[in-house]
């Protein structure tokens, strides 16, 4: 997917093709997905990552009648905010990173979904706080800290952001898509929704980010409101699994690897589905279709 933008000011775009990004995912939330066509916008209190939204706020001028300790705690309070009324779906662009596979994908025994992310759910500055075309991860070895460009007349109204407003872009890229270096590898962009607390566990609702079931989870250990977007149907486009998920035991187990097609297709239909295996004389890992070179090595065409 790519966008072309009309006139003067990017306020128009022109969907051309679709564009996939990938999710890493244990062999249980792949295939939850998959049978409920349903993907969670996590709160950043629940990421791996402790520096989440850090960079949501900077002090104020050195000038302002307010002392440090007193800015702190303003702008701790505001950090807490962003985390608390918002959503967020991390994704990739490389669906055969073997980092990521080993970090996000129970050790290569879990798979990866491929998604359209051209779907206007996921692009809509309407339904969006940041869509996916603005959703870029900005890494760098040191935190923001500065104060932002431009000053606002409007102060943003944290709990009540649910649409992008491009006044406020830099206040989303600190809140939401600055992250250290060293995750770099990761090649995320993210999708954030506005998904307002309290939440009613096991729950649809509607709100103007999208349809949303309210599920009960773990996190840390710690039991937690998961919101799950309810995604159009067909978006799921690609379906990648691990090399240490059974087919490659001993030999290829082409019998399983059908079985894994028929579940997939079950839900998922028009879904391209691949295995993983690792490239020759390489440190990379290749794909190739599930489903064709099962079929080759039962002699069936």
């Amino acid at each position: 997917m790519y966008f072309i933008m009309i006139g003067t000011k990017p306020t128009t775009y022109i969907k051309a093709g679709f564009m996939i990004l990938y999710k890493y995912l244990t062999y249980e939330v792949g295939y939850s997905i998959l049978e409920n066509n349903s993907i969670a916008f996590s709160s950043p209190e629940s990421f791996n990552d402790p520096f989440e939204s850090e960079a949501a706020c900077s002090f104020f001028p050195g000038k302002a009648k307010i002392n440090l300790s007193t800015q702190k705690k303003i702008r701790d309070a505001a950090v807490q905010q962003f985390k608390k009324s918002y959503g967020v779906l991390s994704l990739t662009r490389q669906p055969l990173n073997p980092l990521m596979w080993s970090h996000y994908a129970g050790e290569h025994t879990g798979m990866v979904i491929g998604i359209d992310v051209s779907e206007e759910c996921f692009t809509s500055e309407i339904e969006n706080t940041i869509p996916v075309q603005f959703g870029n991860v900005i890494y760098t070895h040191t935190k923001p800290s500065n104060l932002f460009l431009d000053t606002l007349s409007e102060k943003l109204n944290i709990t009540q952001s649910f649409s992008f407003d491009r006044d406020h872009i830099e206040t989303y890229q600190r809140a939401f898509l600055y992250k250290a270096s060293c995750w770099s590898y990761e090649e995320e962009v993210r999708i954030v929704k506005s998904i307002p607390l309290p939440l009613n566990p096991e729950k649809f609702i509607t709100l103007k980010s999208g349809n949303f079931k309210i599920i009960n989870a773990f996190s840390r250990c710690n039991l937690i409101d998961l919101p799950l977007f309810l995604m159009p149907k067909g978006v799921i486009k690609e379906v990648y699994i691990g090399l240490r998920s059974g087919i490659h035991d001993a030999e290829y187990n082409a019998e399983l690897s059908l079985e894994i097609v028929n579940t997939i297709r079950s839900s998922q239909p028009q879904t391209a589905i691949f295995g993983c295996k690792i490239k020759e004389n390489t440190w990379e890992l290749d794909r190739f279709d599930l489903e064709k070179e099962a079929l080759r090595q039962l002699g069936e065409t």
